[in-house]
C-alpha cells in the first residue's frame, strides 16, 4: 500500500496523481525510501532513476495506470523537490514514479529491522530475490546461491556466505523479465539515456552491502544498465562489493570490483 504501483490507492500512486507544484507529506517509510532513491541517483549521474515510470509502462512492463507522460533524462532534481525537514516532496514536473527497483530491497530490510528487534539474530529474509541474512541457519552460516543467467533450470552459478555477519545481497538481470517486439528484445531494464531497454553484454549483476538491502537493491539496478566499463570505474569508486556476469564471444565473463576481491563471504 505504500509503494505498488499496481494498486491505484497506494501511497506512491497518491503522488503519482496530482498535479505538479503540489506538496505532498511522505509517511516515514517512503520519505526512507525516497532518500535512498535520491542518494543512489546522485551517486550514478542519473543512471539510477525512479521517475521512469511511464517508460516502463509504455514497453509493457507496467500497471498502465500512468502512460501519457513525455519522460526526459535530467536531473531527478529537477523532476522532484524532497524537503528534509517536514518529510514532503513536491513533483516540478509532470513525472510518473516507479519504485519497484528499490521497494522490496526496503520491504526486506524492514522485516529484518523488526526480527533484530525483537531480539531474533539468526535469519534469511527474501523478498523477490533481495536478500538479508543474519547469524547462522542451523547447518551454519547461509550459504546464497546466485543463479546462473544462462540455465533455464535455473542452475547455481556461484555461492555468497553471510560468514556469520549481517549482509544484504541483491541481484539484476534480464534473464527472467523479458519479450520480444516485433522480433526486437525488449527487458524489464530501462536505460533512461536512450528510455528503451539496456543495450550492453551484461547477463547478472550481484551487489552486496554489510547494512542496507535498499541500497543493495537500487544499485544492482543501476550496475545492470550501465555498461561494463562504467561499472568497473563506478563500483570501485563508491567501494560497492559488485560481480557481474557477462557475455564475452558466447561465453560467461566475470568482473569483480576491488571491494569484491577483498572480501570473505565466498
Amino acid at each position: 500500500m505504500i509503494a505498488s504501483n499496481y494498486k491505484p490507492s497506494s501511497e506512491v500512486n497518491k503522488l503519482n496523481s496530482l498535479d505538479i507544484n503540489q506538496e505532498f507529506f511522505l509517511s516515514d517509510d517512503l520519505y526512507e525510501i525516497f532518500k535512498t532513491a535520491f542518494e543512489v541517483s546522485n551517486n550514478t549521474s542519473g543512471i539510477y532513476d525512479i521517475t521512469i515510470g511511464s517508460v516502463v509502462n509504455n514497453l509493457g512492463f507496467g500497471p498502465n495506470l500512468f502512460i501519457d507522460k513525455e519522460y526526459v533524462f535530467e536531473p531527478y532534481t529537477l523532476k522532484l523537490s524532497l524537503n528534509d525537514k517536514n518529510k514532503s516532496i513536491t513533483k516540478l514536473k509532470d513525472t510518473t514514479i516507479d519504485l519497484s527497483s528499490i521497494a522490496k530491497g526496503y520491504a526486506v530490510d524492514a522485516v529484518s529491522n523488526y526480527l533484530l528487534s525483537k531480539n531474533f539474530n539468526n535469519y534469511l529474509v527474501d523478498i523477490g530475490g533481495e536478500i538479508a541474512a543474519n547469524g547462522t541457519s542451523k547447518q551454519g552460516n547461509w550459504i546464497i546461491g546466485i543463479q546462473d543467467p544462462q540455465s533455464i533450470q535455473q542452475k547455481v552459478y556461484f555461492t555468497i556466505s553471510n560468514s556469520d555477519k549481517f549482509i544484504a545481497v541483491a541481484t539484476s538481470g534480464d534473464y527472467l523479465n523479458y519479450k520480444y517486439i516485433e522480433d526486437k528484445l525488449v527487458t524489464h531494464s530501462i536505460d533512461p539515456r536512450i528510455k528503451e531497454s539496456k543495450i550492453n553484454n551484461v547477463l547478472s549483476v550481484t551487489v552486496i552491502d554489510e547494512f542496507s538491502t535498499t541500497k543493495a537493491d537500487a544499485y544492482a539496478t543501476a550496475f545492470n544498465v550501465m555498461s561494463l566499463e562504467e561499472s568497473i570505474e563506478l563500483s570501485d569508486s563508491l567501494d560497492i562489493k559488485l560481480k557481474i556476469l557477462y557475455l564475452n564471444n558466447g561465453k560467461i565473463d566475470i568482473f569483480e570490483s576491488k571491494s569484491w576481491q577483498n572480501m570473505t563471504y565466498e
